[in-house]
């Protein structure tokens, strides 16, 4: 019985790393095509404000 516990939470430990694995090729993949060059933002409107010391847009 220890055998069987043992080898099933060895292919859950596969399983679970091949999936997360994936996912993160995925999430680089995604975040490599995002970058269009240095000082451009990745999409239009996605530019940060900069506030000045009152707060406001500057």
């Amino acid at each position: 019985m220890p055998f069987y516990i043992g080898a099933g939470t060895l292919v859950l430990g596969i399983v679970i790393l091949s999936t997360a694995h994936g996912h993160l090729q995925q999430a680089e993949r995604v975040q490599a095509a995002a970058v269009d060059g240095p000082g451009e933002p990745a999409e239009p409107g996605l530019e940060l404000a900069r506030l000045d010391a009152s707060g406001t847009t500057a």
